[in-house]
């Protein structure tokens, strides 16, 4: 029965899929602590959004309005309940 080490740990081929799966959960939450989007972005996002001057699909336009990352304009967009209710 062959094994695979990752990260020093021996995983048995049937507990590959379970221990991926651990491994992106956990890298979506790093992921999470890592981006910090500010008030002020936050801000800039919504009065794009509020003009209605783009579609806020286009993130590369919203990007040149706003100044902010591609990677924050997908995370406000990913978490922007969390985000509304923290800076409004």
């Amino acid at each position: 029965m062959p094994t695979f080490t990752i990260l020093d740990r021996k995983i048995k081929r049937e507990n590959l899929p379970e221990f991926t799966r651990y491994l992106f959960k956990n890298r979506i939450k790093d992921r999470r602590r890592i981006m910090e989007i500010t008030k002020e972005e936050f801000q800039d996002y919504y009065c794009v959004q509020l003009s209605g001057i783009t579609n806020m699909f286009n993130i590369k336009l919203v990007g040149e309005l706003t100044g902010i990352s591609k990677e924050k304009i997908l995370f406000i967009m990913k978490n922007y309940a969390e985000l509304s209710e923290k800076y409004k």
